[in-house]
C-alpha cells in the first residue's frame, strides 16, 4: 500500500508545473497559436481546399447487462450513444487565403523577438 501511495504522490508531483514552465507557456501561447494557424493555412493551400468539423450523433439499441444484489445478471434493451467526428471539404479563396498566410506569417515576424524577450525574463525571473 505504501508503494501505491508513493507512486501516486510521484504521478501528481510529475503533473505540476514549476513556475517556470508556467511561465514559459504563458509567454509563448500566442506564437504558438500562430503557428498553428499557420501550419492550418499552408495545409489549405496546398490541398486546395479548407475543411469544417461536424459531429454526427447516432443512437443504437443494444442489450445491456443488469446486474442484480443476489449476483445473477439480467440483460435489457438500452440506448448508446455515438458521437463521431466528421471533417468535411469546403471551397475556400486561393486567393484571400494566401493573404491571410501572409498576415500570419508578418504577425509571426513582430511575435518572435516579444516572445524571446518573453521567455528570457521568465529564465531571469525563475532560474533553476
Amino acid at each position: 500500500m505504501r508503494k501505491v501511495l508513493m507512486v501516486l504522490s510521484l504521478v501528481a508531483l510529475a503533473a505540476c508545473e514549476s513556475p517556470l514552465q508556467s511561465c514559459l507557456s504563458s509567454a509563448m501561447q500566442d506564437l504558438n497559436a500562430v503557428n498553428a494557424l499557420i501550419a492550418q493555412t499552408q495545409v489549405d493551400l496546398q490541398r486546395g481546399y479548407g475543411t469544417v468539423e461536424r459531429q454526427e450523433v447516432r443512437t443504437f439499441n443494444r442489450m445491456c447487462p443488469d446486474f442484480n444484489s443476489d449476483g445473477t445478471v439480467d440483460f435489457e434493451w438500452c440506448e448508446q450513444v455515438v458521437v463521431r467526428n466528421i471533417e468535411e471539404p469546403v471551397a475556400i479563396d486561393l486567393q484571400e487565403t494566401q493573404r491571410l498566410l501572409n498576415q500570419l506569417e508578418g504577425q509571426r515576424t513582430r511575435l518572435v523577438p516579444q516572445t524571446n524577450a518573453a521567455i528570457a525574463q521568465c529564465q531571469a525571473t525563475f532560474p533553476e
